[in-house]
């Protein structure tokens, strides 16, 4: 076949957000008129005891995420918008455990005083400003923490997975508190595991650190709640994940197909996508565009990698090039000598604002492969073994 254009796949519609960050989960609040659809979350001492009441929510990251911020809705008892006069400012924990059999793999509290036993983040009694939490502007009971800052200044990286967030308003003396309790607020958002409920309640009864589904702690009276009405916790996070794409098409523009497809770029197994040089192209070169989606129209980082040779008796180079959206044209990242025989991997990372390369419709990247002999009509092949793309 002399120079057919081969369409395998389509670049695929996918939303994206700005400037690098994610809005990873969005469960915003219900708010009813009387803001009933709430949760207590709270921890303090009462009388002299400990007290923990914490609900958790599920979620899962399809990804290695940088956790960058979180905004956590909130009202005080009664559906007040302030909290009580307790004996210290409020403060909030924030915990965060990994998902064992659909609960969480840990506990916010455990005998002895031990805060955050087998969580992934534990941030215990955040206090108002620089490196605890702030209030949302005009919601005095719905908190902002910033992940970085209130761990020391050190990023928090979770592993692709579930997870369950724990957040409680932290105060040194519930008793003294008017009524100085704080409720989670609920959202209507479809979810994927039912929330679950762990108390602690020091010298007190039973069933002291150990988790339930909240209707479940509900039913067995483990818990009084008038106003849960189902649902999720109501919270947003934002961050950045790292993302490694595949090809999801290409087509020829330069020279013929020999073999190979999809499959074979997007594995380093020495399967690959093989063109040669026409007959009828006096300036001897192979060519071919790939496309892929990206989940972030904004990305802060882009590393393109693409491993392979050529099969030639003397030099071929080869040339890669994105497509510009802004300018709607071919911007070159890297012309090199390509290896011969062996295949090597040759990486670039564009600089600038990498929005361009990006369709800020759908998502859609696009590269292209040049191959161009030195020596005029020199027969040869293009050995595309694997092409990646990861992007943050």
């Amino acid at each position: 076949m002399t120079r057919i254009f081969l369409v395998f796949a389509a670049c695929l519609l996918m939303a994206g957000t700005s400037h690098g960050q994610s809005v990873l989960v969005d469960r915003p609040a219900n708010l009813t008129p009387n803001n009933v659809n709430s949760i207590l979350s709270s921890e303090g001492n009462r009388f002299g005891n400990f007290q923990s009441l914490n609900p958790t929510d599920y979620f899962f990251l399809d990804a290695d995420t940088t956790l960058h911020s979180i905004d956590v809705f909130g009202v005080g008892d009664d559906g007040r918008d302030r909290f009580g006069s307790g004996t210290a400012r409020p403060g909030f924990s924030l915990h965060i455990f990994a998902d064992n059999n659909g609960q969480p793999d840990g506990l916010p509290f455990v005998f002895g005083g031990s805060f955050g036993s087998g969580g992934v983040v534990h941030f215990h009694a955040l206090q108002e400003g620089p490196g605890g939490y702030d209030f949302l502007p005009g919601q005095p009971t719905s908190i902002r923490i910033d992940f970085t800052m209130a761990n020391g200044g050190s990023e928090i990286v979770l592993p692709a997975g579930g997870y369950w967030l724990s957040v409680v308003n932290h105060v040194e003396d519930v008793s003294a508190t008017e009524p100085g309790h704080w409720r989670w607020l609920q959202s209507n958002t479809p979810r994927d595991k039912e929330p679950e409920w762990s108390r602690w309640l020091y010298n007190f009864g039973s069933n002291n650190g150990e988790w339930f589904s909240i209707s479940e702690a509900i039913n067995n009276s483990l818990v009084f709640e008038t106003q849960y009405a189902g649902g999720t916790m109501a919270w947003t996070l934002l961050g950045t994940q790292v993302v490694t794409l595949e090809p999801e098409s290409f087509f020829v523009t330069r020279g013929d197909y020999v073999s190979g497809g999809i499959s074979e770029l997007a594995a380093s197994d020495d399967e690959d996508l093989t063109l040669s040089r026409s007959n009828f192209d006096i300036q001897s070169r192979t060519e071919f565009v790939v496309k892929t989606t990206s989940p972030v129209l904004n990305p802060e980082s882009i590393e393109f990698s693409l491993e392979g040779s050529v099969f030639a008796r003397s030099e071929v180079r080869q040339t890669i090039e994105f497509f510009d959206y802004t300018l709607s044209s071919w911007e070159e990242l890297d012309d090199s000598v390509s290896t011969r025989f062996s295949d090597t991997v040759v990486s670039v990372n564009p600089t600038g604002d990498l929005s361009r390369f990006v369709n800020q419709g759908d998502g859609c990247l696009q590269a292209r492969i040049r191959y161009k002999s030195t020596s005029q009509r020199q027969a040869f092949s293009s050995n595309t073994d694997q092409i990646l793309w990861t992007i943050e």
